[in-house]
C-alpha cells in the first residue's frame, strides 16, 4: 500500500536526532441516481529507518490467468428479470492489475476493465440475490484453483477504504429529502426484501448471506427502523483518495459497473432498496424495488477482484503493460496439481500402455515390400492417468486404436504381409495443459499415409480444453484464428503440391485454387462439425490436423499444421 509522506525535519543536538514527522442505489429517486490518518506527533527515534521501495504498487499489471470456465447462465427467477442472456455470462480475456496490497500482506488484483457482458437485475429479487449473483458470477469465471485465489465482485468497502478524510467527509455530508446519510428513519406496514431481515445491523451490505440464490421476494413488517446508507457522489476527483493510481484504476473505465454492495434510500414516504454502481467520476446506486411492493430493474457491467494470498509468489520485475509482473505458488509444483488428478498416484501422468492381443506378443513379420520387421510391440499408445470422465472416454478410444492396429498385424501375419501399421505418440505439458499427440502410420507399396489423434487436457480439473481455449492459450482470438489457419494450409499446400511436381507453370494455379479452397474446406467443416483435431507443442504453439487435398492419385491425406 502506498503511504502518505510528510516532510521530515531533523533537529541534531548533542548526537540526539529527533524526528518530526508532519503530517502524522439507489439512490435517485427511482433510480438511485467517501484512512489513513496522518500522525501530527512526533516520533522521536535513534536512527530514521531506511524505508525499502516496494516490489507491488497499486496499478502494476499483473499477469493473472484463471481457470477455463463454461458459460454462466443467469435465470431471471434468480435475478427477477428475464433480459439475461440465454447463452450466458462469456469468460473474457482481461488484463489485471494491482487494486491494493493489503496490511496482512494480501493482494487484491481487479480486472482493468469491467467485462463486456451485462447483467440485468430487477424486483427483491434482484437486490435479495444481486451480491450473491455478482460474486458467483466472478468466482465461476476468474477464480483460478492451483494459486487459491477466488474471485468476487468488487465492493463499495474496496473503494471506501482507501478514501481520504476529503471523500469521508463528503460521504458523510451527504443529504437528500432532509434524510442524511447514516440517519434512521421509522416505516410501518411495510414490505422488506428477505435478506434486509438478515442484515440486522444494516452495515453489512456487501456480505451474501445466502448459499445459493432465494426464491423469496418480500417479507411484510409492521415497523421498522430503517438505517440511510446510500450516497451519491458525482464528479469524483483524486484528491477523495490516497492513491491517484487507485483513482484511475476505479473512475477511468470504459464502462460504468455494479458494486457488490446493496443499499437503501429512505425518504419521507418510502424505502428504495438497490445495488451500488459506479459511473464515470460517479458513485451512486440503482434502485430494484421499493417498501411499497413495486420493482423497478436495471443493467449493468460486472468488474471481478481477485485476493492473492500472501503465499503467491509475484515477481520483482515488471508491472507495465507490456511486461506484467507474473505469479507463483510459493511451496508447490505442477506435478504436486498433476498427483492430485492422477488415477494412480504411483505412475507418470502418461505412460506406455501394455495392453495385448490374442497372444500375438513377441511375433514379426516382414513386409515384401519395403523388408522391414513389424511386430505387435511397434504399436505404441500412451495411458492418459487422470481422473476424469474425459480421460476415460479418451483412454477408451486409443485402446479401441491399439485393438484396430493389433488385428491389422494379426492380418498381415497371417497373410500376405504386404502392409504395416504402427502407432507413436508424443505429449507436451505447458502450465496447466496437457496435449497428446497419437500418429498412426500405415504403409504398403505406396508412399506411406498418417491418422492422428489428440486429447487436449486443462489440468487444474481435467476436464476437455477446447480448440477455443487451445487456440486463446497460443495468442489466437476469434476473429483471426481462422484466417492465420487458412494461410497456413495454403502455405502448406503450395510446398506439398511443389514436391509431388503439381505447380510446374502458371496454368496450374486454377488446380492450386480448387485444391485450396477444398483443403480449406475440409478445416472448416471440422470446426463446424467439432471434430477439429489439435495439440499444444513444447514451444507453445497452436497445431492443427487438416486433411489437404492433392491432385492425381494422392488424394485426401492429414497432416499436422503448426499455426504461426
Amino acid at each position: 500500500m502506498r503511504r502518505s509522506k510528510g516532510p521530515l525535519i531533523a533537529v541534531i543536538v548533542i548526537i540526539v536526532i529527533l524526528v518530526l514527522v508532519v503530517g502524522g442505489l439507489l439512490l435517485y429517486k427511482f433510480v438511485f441516481n467517501k484512512d489513513n490518518k496522518k500522525p501530527n506527533n512526533p516520533t522521536i527515534v535513534e536512527q530514521p529507518p531506511v524505508e525499502e521501495e516496494p516490489t507491488v504498487n497499486v496499478g502494476d499489471y499483473i499477469e493473472y490467468t484463471p481457470d477455463k470456465a463454461s458459460n454462466y447462465v443467469v435465470s431471471g427467477t434468480n435475478s427477477g428479470v428475464a433480459n439475461n442472456s440465454t447463452d450466458g455470462i462469456k469468460q473474457e480475456n482481461l488484463e489485471w492489475r494491482v487494486l491494493n496490497v493489503n496490511e496482512d500482506g494480501t493482494i487484491d488484483i481487479i480486472s482493468e476493465e469491467p467485462i463486456n457482458e451485462e447483467i440485468y437485475l430487477g424486483g427483491a429479487l434482484g437486490y435479495n440475490n444481486g451480491v450473491y449473483l455478482l460474486n458467483d458470477i466472478c468466482k465461476t469465471l476468474y477464480s483460478n484453483k492451483s494459486l487459491g485465489a477466488v474471485a468476487r465482485s468488487i465492493t463499495l468497502e474496496d473503494i471506501e477504504k482507501q478514501m481520504t478524510e476529503d471523500g469521508l467527509t463528503a460521504r458523510d455530508e451527504y443529504e437528500y429529502d432532509d434524510i442524511a446519510y447514516g440517519d434512521s428513519k421509522t416505516f410501518k406496514n411495510v414490505y422488506i426484501p428477505e435478506i434486509y431481515t438478515k442484515n440486522t445491523n444494516q452495515d453489512e451490505e456487501s456480505t451474501d448471506y445466502y448459499s445459493e440464490p432465494t426464491t423469496t421476494t418480500y417479507v411484510p413488517q409492521s415497523e421498522i427502523s430503517a438505517k440511510n446508507t446510500f450516497y451519491n457522489l458525482e464528479e469524483v476527483d483524486d484528491s477523495y483518495f490516497e492513491n491517484e493510481d487507485f483513482y484511475e484504476l476505479i473512475f477511468k473505465t470504459k464502462t460504468g459497473y455494479w458494486l457488490g454492495t446493496r443499499c437503501i434510500d429512505c425518504s419521507s414516504e418510502h424505502i428504495l432498496f438497490g445495488l451500488r454502481s459506479i459511473s464515470e467520476d460517479t458513485i451512486s446506486g440503482s434502485a430494484l424495488c421499493n417498501s411499497n411492493n413495486q420493482s423497478g430493474s436495471s443493467r449493468n457491467h460486472i468488474r471481478p477482484v481477485v485476493t492473492l494470498g500472501k503465499d503467491v509468489e509475484i515477481s520483482v520485475e515488471g508491472g507495465t503493460k507490456e511486461n506484467p509482473k507474473t505469479l507463483s505458488k510459493a511451496g508447490t509444483s505442477q506435478d504436486d496439481d498433476n498427483d492430485e488428478l492422477k488415477t494412480d498416484a504411483d505412475k507418470e501422468l502418461i505412460y506406455d500402455a501394455e495392453y495385448t492381443y490374442e497372444n500375438l506378443e513377441g511375433k514379426e513379420y516382414t513386409t515384401s515390400s519395403t523388408q522391414k520387421t513389424y511386430s505387435l510391440e511397434d504399436i505404441k499408445v500412451p495411458v492418459i492417468n487422470i481422473n476424469s470422465s474425459y480421460a476415460t472416454k479418451a483412454n477408451n478410444e486409443i485402446k479401441e486404436v491399439f485393438n484396430k492396429l493389433a488385428k491389422q498385424f494379426k492380418d498381415e501375419l497371417e497373410g500376405s504381409q504386404t502392409s504395416y501399421g504402427i502407432a507413436s505418440y508424443e505429449y507436451y505439458i505447458d502450465t496447466n495443459i496437457l496435449s497428446v499427440k497419437i500418429e498412426i502410420e500405415k504403409g504398403s507399396t505406396s508412399t506411406p499415409v498418417y491418422e492422428y489423434y489428440t486429447y487436449n487436457f486443462n489440468l487444474e480439473d481435467g476436464s476437455e480444453l477446447s480448440y477455443e481455449e487451445a487456440y486463446e492459450f497460443a495468442g489466437f482470438t476469434s476473429s483471426n484464428i481462422d484466417s492465420k489457419v487458412e494461410s497456413a494450409i495454403k502455405k502448406t499446400l503450395e510446398e506439398k503440391m511443389e514436391e509431388f511436381e503439381q505447380l510446374t507453370n502458371n496454368s496450374n494455379n486454377v488446380d492450386f485454387d480448387t485444391y485450396n479452397k477444398a483443403s480449406i474446406q475440409n478445416y472448416r467443416d471440422s470446426v463446424s462439425d467439432d471434430n477439429i483435431k489439435y495439440f499444444i507443442n513444447e514451444d507453445e504453439k497452436l497445431n492443427v490436423v487438416v486433411d489437404l487435398e492433392i491432385p492425381a492419385d494422392r488424394g485426401t491425406f492429414a497432416v499436422v499444421i503448426t499455426i504461426e
